[in-house]
């Protein structure tokens, strides 16, 4: 299916070609506009127990990741007398990490906008990842148990309510100055039940 029918872009660019959604998060002109992450959200529907299947590849090493459970939610304090259009939003839940610059850092399970790094992934999983080349992933999320896998090896894996039901999002993410060159994250055959 070549169409992101169903994904809502939250910042960036993001495009399908050949069943590969890409991420691309580019250098900004304005002062305005300095997001660190975009967003690709499948708005459909909200999902709670689920194992959801999933390819990705960062052709340069960056960072990325797969929300999960997660809201879309404006940051708070909201500043007074702010418009409602002016309003800034982010994704509050969990992720499954990709990232590529560091060797141990994908399939560790975080919560985006809270506690931070819940479980880090296992040396094991991590020996499975190549950096440049498409890699595996699958997440396992029934009640409060929740299980990342990289090509079928235990990442990481938490007991934790805090979200029991939410949307998934597809993430890029630059935290260093974003040079001339764009930073992208690719995904393909995205598979859930």
């Amino acid at each position: 299916d070549n169409t992101l029918e169903g994904w809502k872009p939250l910042g960036g660019e993001w495009t399908i070609e050949n069943g590969v959604i890409r991420g691309t998060l580019k250098k900004k002109e304005s002062e305005f506009d300095k997001a660190v992450s975009i967003w690709l959200m499948y708005e459909k529907t909200e999902f709670a127990d689920f194992e959801l299947e999933l390819e990705f590849r960062t052709p340069r090493p960056i960072n990325g990741g797969v929300q999960f459970r997660t809201h879309w939610l404006p940051i708070l304090p909201v500043p007074e007398n702010t418009k409602p259009e002016d309003i800034v939003y982010d994704c509050y839940g969990y992720q499954a990490n990709i990232e590529t610059r560091v060797r141990k850092a994908t399939g560790g399970i975080m919560e985006e906008n809270g506690r931070g790094y819940l479980a880090e992934p296992s040396d094991e999983s991590v020996k499975t990842l190549s950096q440049k080349n498409w890699n595996r992933m699958r997440i396992e999320a029934i009640g409060p148990k929740i299980r990342v896998y990289l090509h079928d090896v235990l990442s990481s894996e938490i007991e934790d309510e805090k979200f029991l039901k939410g949307y998934i999002f597809l993430q890029v993410r630059a935290d260093e100055v974003i040079k001339d060159e764009p930073v992208c994250v690719e995904y393909r055959n995205i598979k859930i039940k």
